[in-house]
């Protein structure tokens, strides 16, 4: 969609400095709901079904990826995963952005796409859709290793296959692991055929922390593709799940 592209293209993240701003997803929920949320969240992240480890964070008052947080609630934003976007466009390598899906995992491997829907066919972030419908099992998937998480697959020119493996390589050291696979040129990846002369690359999709919070049946609303923040501003989950325990009195 033109939000992809606008937001993957206005980023500036640098890997290397890390600095500079990423793709956010908001999350706005109940305070009180902070510290449960928490406990479902951390372990999707430990996984590794979310972009990095990192998260942002916002209460009432303050603005996260420009979304203020009205009182009484708190703002959770993970790491969209455009952000990959975003850093494959400044190494010169256009990318494009076919499907949102679930993806089955057996034994922490990813095995097939399940479901597929065309990101040129809805306005609507897929994976919010997914999330919505109840379809996803991201919890199961970060407590047993099995089960359906979210994840998105793009396209990119063969020629640039090594450029991609260093792109990807670079995310990883930044701390932004995300990358669930990078295909061979021309041929089918879990189950998805691409076009001619291009290459398939499966990302993990940014949400799957919130789809851990409706499986649990905590209430939320989602943004997806909210907006940018600086990198820095981004805090390490652990460190999130430790402010709720401090900070949140009440009984559950």
């Amino acid at each position: 969609s033109s939000k992809v592209d606008a937001l993957g293209y206005a980023m500036t993240f640098d890997p290397r400095r890390q600095c500079g701003t990423v793709v956010a997803n908001v999350c706005i929920l109940d305070a009180r709901d902070y510290a449960r949320a928490m406990v479902h969240v951390v372990p999707v992240f430990q996984s590794g079904y979310s972009l990095g480890r990192i998260m942002g964070l916002a209460v009432g008052g303050e603005t996260f990826a420009g979304y203020s947080c009205p009182r009484g609630r708190t703002i959770l934003a993970p790491v969209c995963s455009v952000s990959i976007n975003g850093m494959l466009l400044k190494a010169g390598i256009p990318v494009t952005s076919r499907f949102g899906g679930l993806l089955e995992i057996r034994d922490r491997r990813p095995v097939r796409f399940v479901e597929l829907i065309e990101y040129s066919g809805t306005s609507v972030d897929p994976l919010a859709l997914f999330i919505r419908a109840g379809m996803t099992q991201v919890k199961a998937c970060a407590v047993s290793g099995t089960g359906l998480i979210g994840a998105s697959f793009r396209e990119f020119p063969s020629a640039a296959l090594s450029g991609v493996r260093d792109v990807v390589r670079s995310l990883d050291t930044a701390g932004l692991q995300g990358v669930v696979a990078i295909g061979r040129p021309g041929l089918p990846l879990l189950g998805v055929p691409v076009t001619e002369g291009r290459t398939g690359l499966v990302v993990v999709g940014g949400l799957n922390p919130m789809a851990a919070l409706r499986e649990e049946g905590i209430p939320m609303e989602i943004r997806p593709l909210a907006g940018l923040d600086e990198f820095g501003r981004f805090r390490d989950v652990d460190d999130l799940a430790r402010l709720g325990r401090r900070r949140i009195t009440y009984v559950e």
